[in-house]
């Protein structure tokens, strides 16, 4: 990855896929329907954020703005700071949710998958030292920390990481 470049990280199946339907067998029992995502770039122009914050307390608002979803405030505090919550649907998992917690004091991020049966979460991820938040419109919410590393969470309720 180049200096500067951002890398869509989102699984796409090559033009030998299983999952594609276009090639031999790609149709058959056992296909997931896996479909590339509609691209972020146009004519090789990468996707730049349209808002780039400092991960504090003022950036919850934006962050949920984004992702479509409410805030709310957790009843516990971290060192008197505020601990903020988020739930956004996984349209790919109906009835599934992402949790997200913003603990901006403490520049972390978790996210949780729960799953429609239950509260338990599947799947969790945290992210600390978490420096500043990139808003790109109508597609996601990039969490960046120091010195490298990243998380993002997209309103369809996806998320991935890497360092």
């Amino acid at each position: 990855m180049g200096r500067g470049r951002s890398t869509d990280l989102r699984a796409r199946p090559g033009p030998y896929s299983p999952y594609n339907s276009a090639v031999p067998g790609g149709s058959e029992p056992g296909n997931l329907g896996v479909t590339p995502g509609p691209e972020r770039r146009s004519g090789g122009d990468e996707a730049q954020p349209e808002n780039r914050l400092p991960f504090d307390a003022a950036a919850v608002r934006p962050i949920a703005a984004e992702l479509g979803v409410p805030v709310r405030e957790t009843a516990y505090r971290v060192h008197g700071a505020a601990v903020y919550e988020l739930e956004v649907p996984c349209t790919a998992l109906p009835g599934a949710r992402l949790l997200i917690i913003l603990w901006p004091s403490l520049h972390r991020v978790d996210v949780r998958l729960l799953p429609a049966s239950g509260v338990r979460p599947v799947v969790a991820l945290t992210r600390q030292g978490v420096v500043t938040i990139e808003i790109y419109r109508g597609i996601e919410v990039m969490f960046r920390r120091r010195p490298s590393g990243l998380l993002f969470v997209t309103r369809d309720g996806v998320a991935a990481a890497a360092d």
